[in-house]
């Protein structure tokens, strides 16, 4: 029997995954190179398109190992998730603004708004120490993780079905929009939970130089990590993998179209990996 406490942070999970499934993955990518980049050649748009993922990854790099030490201190961790948190809904709900032609500007938008995903995921998964015992971690972030797959995929099938029904297949400014609009109120909603109900239990004294400190953790921390090989080695190969893994998430549907493909291909191929892979 899970706790309200855990209950609601695996609620976030649900909430987060609509974003990386909707905007990362399948409609933003679509939107940008037929819509708000369409007058720049295809190759172009799609390297921009990985200019702007790669740059939210390296911004997150640099900031995930201060960040976390950061949070340590009191409180800490829930006004920096909740800071993170407010810059994707926010940002996510603008790129409804931006039109054809507007392409810089919703890329700068797109940014934000993954670096608020990315960095409100980073306080989401640090809080379940604070949700759960250390028997129960496994399952509860299991079901964290089953149940974001699920959470995504709802308002996924209303948006295809908008494509499908509503637009004739094409994903148009409206669709777009109302895409983009209705991630946003998603994810908001089903945080309300973990706003209410989560509250950070271990913490560290406030520090009086506290990023300074943040740093000199982290450098404790990589030479702890050193005299640990296999330990060292092993998440020194996880961040290449995962890396690759999100690059192939981020760009699938940009290549899909410079392959040919259609919308609707693309999105039905989407959808598939999403009940396939849940199981």
């Amino acid at each position: 029997m899970t706790s309200r406490a855990e209950r609601s942070w695996i609620l976030y999970d649900a909430a987060n995954s609509a974003y990386s499934l909707i905007v990362v993955t399948a409609l933003f990518p679509i939107f940008f190179k037929e819509t708000l980049a369409s007058a720049l050649p295809p190759a172009d748009a799609t390297a921009y398109w990985g200019y702007a993922n790669a740059a939210a990854a390296l911004i997150l790099a640099v900031l995930s190992p201060l960040l976390g030490p950061l949070a340590d201190g009191p409180g800490r961790k829930r006004r920096l998730f909740l800071l993170f948190f407010i810059i994707g809904t926010a940002t996510t709900a603008l790129l409804a603004i931006p039109g054809p032609g507007a392409w810089l500007a919703a890329l700068a938008l797109f940014v934000l708004s993954r670096i608020g995903w990315g960095g409100s995921s980073l306080f989401y998964d640090a809080f379940l120490v604070d949700v759960t015992t250390p028997e129960r971690m496994h399952g509860v972030s299991a079901r964290g993780y089953a149940y974001g797959y699920i959470g995504g995929t709802v308002p996924f099938l209303a948006v295809i079905g908008w494509i499908l029904f509503g637009a004739d297949g094409a994903v148009t400014n409206a669709t777009a929009r109302g895409a983009f609009l209705l991630t946003a109120a998603w994810w908001a909603l089903l945080t309300i939970p973990m706003l209410r109900d989560v509250r950070q239990r271990h913490e560290r004294p406030n520090d009086a130089r506290p990023v300074r400190d943040s740093l000199r953790r982290v450098i404790a921390t990589l030479r702890n990590a050193a005299q640990h090989r296999d330990a060292f080695l092993f998440m020194l190969a996880y961040f290449f993998y995962i890396d690759g893994v999100d690059t192939v998430i981020a760009m699938a549907a940009a290549y899909g179209l410079d392959a040919g493909l259609g919308t609707t291909t693309l999105v039905g191929a989407i959808l598939m990996i999403q009940i396939v892979a849940f199981p």
